[in-house]
């Protein structure tokens, strides 16, 4: 029961520091949310900083747990290439650059560990797909892997948040739908872009 509410929290705390930032969050807000006192609050977390530490492990552990699933399943090449881009898409829109900067500012050494996951996960697992795709024939030969992280994420990043999206036409799903498809159009050969768009073919059938 305790560790129930205990994850509770941290999830909680954790969709409130990505969308605000670090600093302009407040443990009474936390308690508020959960329905407890800062009292029962403070018996699972020393500080705000300690709880900030526990979100960000917690996070850097199912990111990369996630990331690992992805690239070794027995799937086909483009379908594996897609559900990673949709996962780190999805993680990607939660993540405001408040928080990001927040914690960049304010928080070096976890900055550090999350430019590390970043580098280390999820760069290298492009890159090694993307090698993968190249030496298949099924990407382009032309295209610059970090570039293309970058390009990905920050289109995700600065399309999918509430202040845009209030502002807009389009929901969120439709617009990474279209980040997605830009994305795998520009980059996929002709074999492999047949491939993806039967894979987004059955996709839809099986949500319908």
């Amino acid at each position: 029961m305790e560790d129930n509410l205990k994850d509770r929290i941290i999830e909680k705390g954790r969709d409130k520091f990505f969308a605000m930032g670090f600093s302009k969050v407040t443990m009474d807000e936390i308690a508020l949310d959960v329905g407890i006192s800062k009292k029962t609050l403070y018996k699972h977390f020393a500080s705000k900083d300690d709880f900030l530490e526990e979100v960000i492990q917690r996070q850097i552990f199912l990111v990369s747990g996630e990331i690992n699933q992805i690239v070794s399943a027995d799937i086909e090449f483009i379908e594996k290439l897609h559900r990673l881009c949709t996962f780190i898409g999805h993680m990607v829109s939660r993540i405001s650059r408040q928080f990001q900067e927040d914690v960049r500012r304010n928080k070096p050494g976890l900055w550090q560990r999350i430019d590390q996951l970043r580098r280390e996960k999820i760069f290298a697992n492009f890159t090694r797909l993307f090698e993968e795709g190249a030496q298949r024939g099924l990407l382009r030969s032309n295209v610059n892997t970090e570039i293309l992280v970058l390009m990905f994420a920050n289109s995700v990043q600065s399309i999918i948040n509430p202040e845009v999206l209030t502002r807009s036409s389009f929901s969120g799903e439709q617009a990474f739908q279209n980040i997605l498809s830009v994305l795998f159009e520009g980059i996929l050969s002709d074999q492999a872009r047949k491939q993806y768009q039967d894979i987004i073919r059955s996709h839809k059938e099986s949500s319908s």
